[in-house]
C-alpha cells in the first residue's frame, strides 16, 4: 500500500527481530542477497540479490552502510579491517575480501510495511578469487551492480557483468561516489551502455542534489557538497542527517519553495532544480513506455490524460518491475555509500524491482540418460546444489547449499553427482562466521550443512527415495544432476614443503592441502615425480600467497613456498609419429629390456607407417595395455585387466591459434557411450567396451596371461566406468617429464580379461596412457624425427587495462613489445575524463608482476583485470625455458 506523501516524511529505523539483535553484525561488501530460511525471520517474501563489487576501497562502504540501517548493527571500521564478514586474518591484514560470507536481513525493518527477507553476501572483488563470485552467482536470482560515479565502467565491471549475464540475473545499478568532484550519473550510464552483451535499457531513477554554498549544480553531476538525491519516481528530494541514519523525503515543490525562500542566487537554482526534476520524470516515463505496453495504457487514462507528472508512482514501479524481471530494463540509482547517502533507496529497489526465487525460471536437472527434468520450487522431492565448502575448526566441513525444491532436513540424502549417500547431522543458518542451528532449509533458501562426508562444490543432493505416492520418473531414480559449477583452470603454481623435514610434518601438510582443496577447488595439488616436490596451483600470485598463509594460520602447519611459476600444459597435435598397438606389463620404459619389446597387433591401420611416417591420415594413436597382479595369498582374487585406448586431438586451435580447454562436467550417457570432460580433456568409455562372455587374448612374444574366464560380474558398470575415467584423467595430469595434458579425446574401446577389478582396470588405464604418450616422446627424441606432435602450451590472458589517455602509448608499447602481447582494442572508458581501455592478448608468463610495472608506467593511475582466454603453443626457442619449471 502506498503511503500518502506528506510535506516532510521522516524515516527512523526501528528494531528488527531478536535473531538479528543477537548477532555481532559488521559490514557487507558488495554482493548478493539470497533467500534465507523463513523459520529464522518472519517475512513475506524471500529475495536473492548480489551486490557486485569492484576492487576499490570505497565500494566496501555500501554493504557496511546497508547494515547500519539496523539498530542491532555494531559499527565497524572498513579502513581498519574490523568488519565481521571479512573475518579471516588474511582479509583483515590486507583489507580485502577473500571468501564470501552471508548475513540475512529483513527490509524494511519498520511498521506498517511487511518486511522482505534479503541475504547480503560479501564476495571478493580481486580477480585472484573470482571462483567465489562464480560459485555464488550460480545460486543467485538477481544482482546489484556498483559503478564508480567518476570513472564509470571499469575493467573489473566487465568481469562481474559477464558473471551476471551468464546466469541471466536481473540487475539494479547503483552509481557510487556521487560526493566526488567529477562524478556524473549521465557519464556512468553512457559507459554502462558500452558494456559488451548488455541487452537491457538503463532507466535513470535518481540524480544527485549538490549545493556548493551558492548554487545548485544540476545535470546529474555530483560533488563535495552532495546534499541529497532527487527521486523521479516519487518526485521528491531525499536528504540525510549527518550519519545517514535518518532520511527525510520532501516533495520537489516543497524543496523548491524552501530554496526560493532563501533568496538571492538560490531563486534561480530552485528553478533549475524544478526543470531538471520535470525533465527527468518525462525521460523516465518515456523510456518505460518504449518497453512496457501496460504503462502506455495507464498514461492515456482520464485521470492522467497524458501528463507525465500525474502518472502514479505505483504504476511506474510496476512497469519497472516488469521490465527488470523480463531483462528489458535496469533501474539506475545513485548516492554515496561513504556518506551513507542513497543506501535505503537501494534496499527499497531490491524489494520493489528484483525477483524472489519463485519468480525465476525453474531449474533444469539432467538424468543419467540425458533426459531433462524440470525442478520446481513447489515440488515435494528435494533437489539442492552444494556451491561452497568451508572448513570449520569445531564443526568440520560446512557445506553451503541452495535448495531448489523440497526441504532439506536431517533425513538421508543421495549425492547424485558421486552416487554416494549422505546424512546431515546439523543444519545451520549463516551469519558471516557465526551460525544458528535451524530445523530445515526450504525451497528457495540457502543454508549450511554439517556432516557431509563426500560432497564437493558443484554436487547435486537429492532425497534418498521418491516422495510417498510419487508416480513416474523421479529425480533420484534417474540420478538427476543440476548444472555443475565451472571451476577455472589454475594458471600459476609454486612448490610447497613443510618448514621442518620429517614424515610427521609431511603428513600434516598433506592433510591440510586435502582439506584446503575441498574448500577451494581452484587450488590443485600435484607431486612432481622427478623432483618429488609437492606443487600447488592457483589463480594468481596473491591466491597462492593466501593459500600458504592459510595453511600456516588456519591449519597450523608450518610450511614454506617456492617461487611462483606459470602452470604450463602439453597437448598432442597430429600428425603422430606412429600408430601404436602394444601389449606391455610395466609402465616404466626405462626398465624394459629388449626381450620385452611389444608386438604390434593386427589392429594397426591398413596403411602401416614406419616410425618416421608423416602421412596426413595419422590422426590418432591407440594401444592396449595389460595389467596383472598374481595372487598374494591362497584364495585371493587374480587382478588382471586389458585396456585399449584411442587418443586423438579434441579440437583444433581457434582463429587466434589458441586452445580453450572445456571445464569439467558430470558424466553424460548416450545409447553407446559414457562421456565426461575432465581438466580440459574428453574421456569416453564405450558401452560395448566390456567383454562379458570371454576375454580375448592379445598376441605377444610371451605366452598370453589372458584366458577365457568370464569378466568379474561383481564389478558394476557404473563403478567400472567411473574408475576408468578417473584413472585416465589422473594419468593425463601426471606423466613423468610432462606438464598436464589437455585438449585430448580419449576413448576406451575395450576392457577385458579374467578377474577385472576396479584396481586392475585403473592400473591398466593409467599404464596405457603413459605408454601412448611416452612412446611419442621417445620417437620425437630420435634423430631426424619429421614432426613434434607433443607441444607445450602456455596460458594466454585477455588483459583489460584502464588508463588515462596520456599513458595509452607507453602501455601499448610495453604490451606489444617485451610482453609479446597483441592489442585487440583501444576503447574509451569515459566521456570527458580522458580515460581509455586497452584490450590485449598476452602470455601469462609475461604478466608476472605486471601490477607493479603498470603503476610505474602510469604514475599509479592505471588498473587492469585479466581472464584466461586459452592456451597457445610455446615457440620453439622458449620450450627449453618452459621445461625448466618441470625440474624446479
Amino acid at each position: 500500500m502506498e503511503i500518502p506523501l506528506q510535506p516532510q516524511d521522516v524515516y527512523f529505523p526501528s528494531p528488527t527481530s531478536e535473531t538479528l539483535e543477537s548477532l555481532l553484525i559488521s559490514m557487507l561488501e558488495k554482493l548478493p542477497s539470497l533467500s534465507a530460511c523463513s523459520t529464522i525471520l518472519d517475512t513475506q517474501t524471500k529475495l536473492e540479490v548480489p551486490i557486485f563489487p569492484l576492487f576499490k576501497p570505497n565500494y566496501f562502504y555500501l554493504p557496511s552502510q546497508i547494515l547500519m540501517q539496523f539498530p542491532c548493527f555494531v559499527p565497524k571500521d572498513v579502513d581498519q579491517g574490523s568488519t565481521v564478514t571479512d573475518y579471516l586474518p588474511q582479509e583483515r591484514d590486507r583489507g580485502i575480501t577473500i571468501t564470501s560470507a552471508c548475513i540475512p536481513l529483513s527490509w524494511p525493518p519498520h511498521q506498517p510495511h511487511t518486511p522482505t527477507q534479503i541475504n547480503l553476501i560479501d564476495t571478493p572483488g580481486h580477480i585472484d578469487f573470482s571462483l567465489e563470485v562464480t560459485r555464488t552467482t550460480r545460486v543467485l536470482d538477481s544482482a546489484i551492480l556498483l559503478i564508480d560515479g567518476v570513472a564509470g565502467v571499469q575493467a573489473q565491471t566487465h568481469t562481474v557483468f559477464r558473471q551476471s549475464q551468464k546466469h541471466a540475473l536481473p540487475l539494479v545499478v547503483f552509481v557510487n561516489k556521487m560526493d566526488r568532484e567529477g562524478s556524473s550519473v549521465a557519464g556512468a550510464v553512457k559507459s554502462l551502455n558500452r558494456l559488451k552483451g548488455l541487452q537491457s535499457v538503463p532507466v535513470v531513477l535518481q540524480m544527485p542534489v549538490v549545493l556548493d554554498g551558492t548554487a545548485l549544480v544540476g545535470k546529474a553531476t555530483g560533488g563535495g557538497g552532495l546534499e541529497g538525491v532527487l527521486d523521479f519516481v516519487e518526485m521528491a528530494v531525499l536528504t540525510w542527517n549527518k550519519d545517514g541514519s535518518i532520511v527525510t523525503k520532501t516533495p520537489v515543490s516543497g524543496f523548491v519553495d524552501t530554496l526560493r525562500a532563501k533568496g538571492g542566487k538560490m531563486v534561480a537554482e530552485a528553478g533549475r532544480l524544478l526543470e531538471e526534476a520535470t525533465a527527468g520524470r518525462i525521460a523516465l516515463v518515456e523510456t518505460l513506455a518504449s518497453l512496457d505496453e501496460i504503462i502506455v495504457e495507464s498514461f492515456f487514462e482520464s485521470s492522467v490524460n497524458g501528463d507525465h507528472l500525474k502518472l502514479p508512482s505505483l504504476e511506474i514501479k510496476a512497469a519497472l518491475r516488469r521490465g527488470t524481471l523480463s531483462g528489458k530494463a535496469i533501474a539506475v540509482l545513485c548516492g554515496s555509500a561513504f556518506k551513507n547517502m542513497g543506501v535505503q533507496p537501494v534496499l527499497d529497489a531490491v524489494t520493489d524491482f528484483l525477483p524472489s526465487p519463485d519468480e525465476r525460471p525453474n531449474a533444469i536437472a539432467f538424468g543419467k540418460n540425458g533426459q531433462k527434468l524440470m525442478v520446481r520450487p513447489e515440488d515435494q522431492e528435494l533437489c539442492a546444489l552444494a556451491f561452497k565448502i568451508v572448513q570449520d575448526e569445531k564443526r568440520g566441513p560446512l557445506v553451503f547449499v541452495r535448495v531448489y525444491s523440497g526441504k532439506l532436513d536431517r533425513a538421508a540424502l543421495l549425492n547424485s553427482t558421486q552416487n554416494k549417500p549422505e546424512r546431515p547431522s546439523k543444519i545451520l543458518q549463516m551469519y558471516a562466521d557465526d551460525f544458528e542451528e535451524i530445523p530445515a532449509i526450504t525451497a528457495g533458501n540457502i543454508g549450511a550443512v554439517v556432516g557431509f562426508r563426500y560432497t564437493c562444490t558443484g554436487d547435486t543432493l537429492l532425497s534418498s527415495k521418491p516422495p510417498h505416492g510419487h508416480k513416474g520418473e523421479s529425480l533420484v531414480t534417474t540420478l538427476a544432476q543440476l548444472d555443475n559449477i565451472s571451476i577455472p583452470p589454475p594458471v600459476f603454481m609454486a612448490s610447497i614443503s613443510p618448514a621442518t623435514p620429517g614424515k610427521t610434518a609431511e603428513k600434516q601438510l598433506s592433510e591440510a592441502l586435502t582439506l584446503l582443496q575441498r574448500e577451494d577447488p581452484s587450488v590443485r595439488v600435484t607431486v612432481n615425480e622427478e623432483t618429488n616436490q609437492t606443487v600447488i596451483s592457483g589463480m594468481g600470485e596473491l591466491h597462492l600467497e593466501i593459500v600458504a598463509d592459510r595453511i600456516r594460520t588456519s591449519y597450523r602447519v608450518l610450511c614454506k613456498m617456492g617461487n611462483v611459476r606459470i602452470n604450463y600444459r602439453e597437448t598432442l597435435i597430429p600428425p603422430f609419429l606412429e600408430p601404436i598397438k602394444t601389449t606391455l606389463e610395466e609402465i616404466d620404459e626405462d626398465e624394459e629390456s629388449k626381450s620385452d619389446e611389444p608386438v604390434e597387433t593386427d589392429e594397426t591401420p591398413k596403411k602401416k607407417p614406419t616410425k618416421s611416417a608423416t602421412t596426413s591420415d595419422e590422426n590418432y594413436i591407440t594401444a592396449t595395455y595389460e595389467y596383472k597382479k598374481e595372487q598374494e595369498s591362497p584364495g585371493a582374487k587374480l587382478q588382471h585387466a586389458l585396456v585399449t585406448l584411442k587418443i586423438k586431438q579434441l579440437s583444433e586451435a581457434d582463429e587466434e591459434n589458441l586452445f580453450t580447454p572445456k571445464p569439467t562436467t558430470p558424466t553424460t550417457v548416450t545409447a553407446t557411450t559414457f562421456t565426461k570432460y575432465v581438466d580440459g580433456n574428453q574421456i569416453t568409455v564405450l558401452k560395448s567396451a566390456r567383454k562379458r562372455k570371454q576375454a580375448t587374448p592379445i598376441p605377444t612374444k610371451k605366452p598370453s596371461i589372458a584366458s577365457t574366464t568370464p569378466v568379474d560380474s561383481e564389478t558394476s558398470d557404473d563403478a567400472l566406468v567411473d574408475t576408468l575415467i578417473t584413472g585416465i584423467a589422473s594419468a593425463l595430469s601426471s606423466i613423468r617429464g610432462s606438464f598436464p595434458l589437455v585438449n585430448l579425446d580419449v576413448t576406451c574401446t575395450a576392457i577385458d580379461g579374467p578377474g577385472v577389478t576396479l584396481t586392475s582396470a585403473r592400473e591398466a588405464a593409467v599404464g596405457c596412457v603413459h605408454r601412448l604418450v611416452t612412446r611419442q616422446k621417445r620417437l620425437m627424441a630420435l634423430k631426424g624425427a619429421p614432426v613434434t606432435p607433443i607441444k607445450i602450451l602456455e596460458p594466454v590472458m585477455t588483459l583489460v587495462v584502464g588508463v588515462e589517455d596520456s599513458y595509452v602509448g607507453v602501455v601499448v608499447r610495453d604490451l606489444g613489445g617485451q610482453r609479446r602481447g597483441s592489442i585487440i582494442e583501444l576503447g574509451s572508458d569515459g566521456d570527458d575524463v580522458g580515460a581509455r581501455s586497452v584490450v590485449a592478448r598476452v602470455p601469462l608468463a609475461n604478466l608476472v608482476g605486471y601490477s607493479t610495472s603498470l603503476r610505474g608506467l602510469t604514475s599509479g593511475s592505471g588498473e587492469f583485470t585479466m581472464s584466461l582466454k586459452g592456451y597457445g603453443v610455446v615457440a620453439g626457442d622458449r620450450e627449453s625455458e618452459a621445461r625448466k619449471d618441470l625440474l624446479v
